[in-house]
């Protein structure tokens, strides 16, 4: 019995060991193939590394707005934009007549350097403003004259003794009279200046029509840029006050703060177009007495709207004190 015992536990032993060794073995053969995978696993690696080594850096992508971007932006620019401003418009490429020995353009040939210079100047030209451009003689000489010729109008409109409302023939009469054959304002032919009917709002546009004409005119002649030919609406307050010394009131016109609304009160000399402040009339007037005409041709045709029942045509004006704002003369001392 106790031999009996003795072989079975032998028995059991040995199945043990052979057991051990089977799962040993499995477990060794399962090492080796995942050692075998992990060296596949890095040589596919190693294999897509140097593919890509092969195909060189990744190829970067711009945005459309980052395209248009040849220069970095820094937070603290290399001029001060006062300076900038008063300066940019005599930026120039280098040229060898100056003393270069030689030029390199890293970025773009000489020509496209020389546009996109161009380009760069014309668009800050358009929106900045020539801060110290001061109004020249002749703008000087025709204010001075207006000022003196408004005073005399509105002199004799004051004491122009007016027809009686009652006939129609008076009416006639007035609508007879060509605005424009007149040869003067002051004398229509039967004593009556042609200004007779004015009201304050009439002198303001009247007013509006000349300031308006002459920022234009006088702008293009005093800034002397060929880049610089109309007034920018942006900026059309700053040389208004430059020119005229106040403040443009657009409340005067009862048409908001939209520029475009106020000059069609007065469309047959101003009007913004596109961006910029334009005049139809001519640069060469004959006469300031011409801004009289217009006013009482525009005045003519409101009335002939108001009498048909239009109540749109009456003006919504509110001149500052009930009296024209005719622009001062500076007196010399």
């Amino acid at each position: 019995m106790v031999q009996k015992a003795v072989l079975e536990a032998k028995r059991k032993a040995d199945e043990e060991k052979k057991k051990a060794a089977a799962e040993a073995e499995k477990k060794e053969e399962g090492d080796d193939k995942k050692d075998d995978e992990d060296k596949k696993d890095e040589t596919k690696e190693e294999d897509a590394k140097a593919e890509e080594e092969d195909k060189g850096p990744p190829e970067a992508t711009l945005t459309e707005e980052e395209e248009k971007t040849w220069f970095i932006k820094t937070t603290v620019p290399d001029l001060t934009p006062q300076v900038f401003d008063k300066n940019f418009a005599k930026f120039a490429l280098p040229e060898k007549d100056e003393g270069f020995d030689d030029i390199k353009f890293e970025w773009q040939d000489k020509a496209k350097s020389k546009d996109y210079l161009r380009k760069t100047i014309l668009e800050k030209k358009r929106n900045s403003r020539v801060e110290d451009l001061q109004p020249g003689s002749e703008f000087q000489a025709s204010q001075a004259e207006w000022t003196k010729l408004v005073e005399e109008w509105q002199a004799k409109a004051k004491n122009a003794k007016k027809p009686d409302k009652k006939e129609d023939d008076d009416e006639k009469k007035e609508a007879d009279v060509d605005l424009y054959s007149v040869e003067d304002v002051n004398d229509t032919g039967n004593g009556l200046p042609l200004f007779v009917n004015f009201t304050n709002d009439d002198w303001a546009l009247a007013q509006l029509r000349w300031e308006i004409y002459t920022l234009a005119t006088s702008y293009k002649k005093d800034v002397n840029d060929e880049d610089r030919t109309n007034v920018p609406e942006q900026h059309f307050s700053f040389y208004y006050n430059k020119y005229f010394k106040k403040s443009f009131n657009k409340v005067t016109f009862g048409k908001g703060d939209s520029l475009t609304e106020i000059f069609k009160l007065v469309k047959d000399t101003a009007a913004v177009e596109g961006d910029v402040l334009t005049t139809p009339l001519d640069a060469e007037l004959p006469s300031l007495d011409i801004f009289v005409r217009l006013t009482e041709n525009s005045r003519r045709e409101r009335q002939r709207r108001i009498d048909a029942g239009d109540e749109t045509a009456r003006l919504s004006m509110k001149v500052p004190g009930g009296a024209t704002s005719v622009a001062p003369v500076e007196k010399k001392k």
